[in-house]
């Protein structure tokens, strides 16, 4: 995770706020969908939006809302 980390800290500079953040947090949020799959987890979009908002919280980056996990899943 801190290698994708790393790549979206330099997107930072070129890309506008709320298109950043969008762009994070879809990755993010397919990222921890495949591992979940990988796993065998039942997915939780609760657990999913918590876990998303937390690594946007980590990196700075407003949350999002439980509509924009609602989306993937």
């Amino acid at each position: 995770m801190s290698e994708m980390e790393l790549h979206f800290r330099g997107l930072k500079y070129h890309l506008n706020v709320s298109t950043y953040r969008r762009v994070v947090a879809e990755a993010m949020t397919r990222y921890y969908l495949e591992k979940m799959n990988d796993k065998g987890e039942e997915i939780n979009r609760k657990k999913l939006l918590e876990r998303v908002n937390l690594s946007l919280y980590s990196m700075n980056i407003e949350e999002v809302s439980y509509g924009f996990i609602r989306q993937f899943c």
